[in-house]
């Protein structure tokens, strides 16, 4: 959830299209490291943010749901 938090947050433009470019110029070690793992996990956190927008609510008035039982 912390890279879906930033990918919401940052403001950069085009941060899918630029994810996408580092993919397809990386080379296969690099992908086989822990930046292609980050670089996998933001793009998995983008299509979160694109597919699912209304799972992210980053209003911080609302108060968060709390459910005791929710890890029984």
């Amino acid at each position: 959830m912390l890279y879906v938090y930033i990918a919401a947050k940052c403001n950069i433009s085009n941060l899918f299209a630029q994810v996408q470019f580092c993919k397809e110029f990386s080379t296969p070690y690099v992908k086989t490291t822990k930046m292609g793992y980050c670089l996998t996990t933001m793009e998995v956190a983008l299509t979160l943010l694109v597919d699912e927008p209304e799972l992210i609510d980053m209003d911080a008035s609302k108060p968060v749901d709390s459910d005791p039982c929710m890890f029984n």
